[in-house]
Formats: C-alpha cells, sequence, structure tokens
C-alpha cells in the first residue's frame, strides 16, 4: 500500500470520527426525548447508539497502524468496487424486508427473510435454515412479548376471520 493510500483511509476515518462526534453533540436537541421514560426506550436512543457506534468503530480505525489497512500491494479494482458496494445488496434485502412486514407482517417476513440471508451468505442445508427460523422466531418473540415492541400487523391479516384476526396482530 503506498503512503498516500494509507493517508487517504486515515482522512476517511477522521472525516467519518468527525461527522459522528458532531451529529452526537447536537442530538440532544435534534432527537425527541420522553420525559420520564427509561434510556432505552427514548425515541432517540437507537439513533445516539449508532452514532457511538460509528464514532468508536472510527476511531478503532485511527488506532491500527497502516500496514494492517491492506490486503496486498496493490490496488485491485474489482476488490474496492466489492468492498464498497457489496453492503448495498444487504440494504436491499433490509429493504424488501421493511416492504414486507406491513404487508405480511413480523413474524412470517422474519422467517422468510431470514432464512434467505443465511442462504445468500453461502450456508447450505437445512441446518442452517433450521436455525435460520429459530433465531428468526427467538427475536419476535423477544421483541413482541418481552420488549413490548408495537409493530403493525400485516394487510394479509385481514384475510383471517375476526378471532384469528385479533390473535395474529397482537400475537405475531
Amino acid at each position: 500500500m503506498s503512503p498516500t493510500d494509507a493517508n487517504r483511509q486515515r482522512l476517511f476515518a477522521i472525516g467519518v470520527l468527525l461527522v459522528a462526534v458532531i451529529l452526537l453533540l447536537f442530538a440532544d436537541s435534534e432527537l425527541r426525548w420522553k420525559k420520564g421514560a427509561a434510556f432505552h426506550l427514548q425515541p432517540g436512543f437507537w439513533p445516539v447508539l449508532a452514532l457511538a457506534g460509528m464514532a468508536g468503530f472510527a476511531f478503532l480505525q485511527l488506532l491500527q497502524p497502516p500496514w494492517r489497512w491492506a490486503r496486498s500491494g496493490y490496488f485491485d479494482f474489482a476488490v474496492w468496487l466489492r468492498d464498497w458496494f457489496g453492503p448495498v445488496e444487504y440494504m436491499a434485502w433490509f429493504l424488501l424486508y421493511v416492504y414486507l412486514v406491513p404487508r405480511l407482517g413480523y413474524l412470517p417476513s422474519t422467517l422468510l427473510v431470514f432464512p434467505l440471508l443465511v442462504l445468500r451468505a453461502g450456508y447450505r442445508g437445512w441446518r442452517y435454515v433450521g436455525l435460520a427460523w429459530l433465531v428468526g422466531l427467538a427475536i419476535v418473540v423477544l421483541f413482541k412479548s418481552l420488549l413490548q415492541v408495537k409493530i403493525p400487523g400485516g394487510e394479509i391479516y385481514g384475510l383471517f376471520p375476526d378471532a384469528i384476526r385479533n390473535f395474529l396482530v397482537l400475537r405475531l
């Protein structure tokens, strides 16, 4: 890796750190905070956590010696393209999930997308798909039952009789 590449990466990490710190400084006035609610139940909790993670990881990147940043001594455009635009695919998966939840419901969407992501990640076989279903089910139970997160029911629930629809909306 040339010194200029290491300098670009260091400059990028400094830029990310500065943006995260500036956004964290304005979080108190820009995010909504409920009086008397626990910190983890505040509407601004997750954005603050994401910004803190962004700042922390940028700082850790700055602590790395430049020789740790390089994979090889030459610039490979295909590798660079994959590294920078590969996450766009996972953003598309997330957008698909966000699209499906209001239509199918939280549980069916989770049980559909999780195994697809496991297969996309390269894990093959029923054991991994079954494990993805179990993890998806555990996450739904955690969010809906234990954390009591209010997630709207899916449009598909309207096809069921009233008693079943109410159960699906309230529990799944």
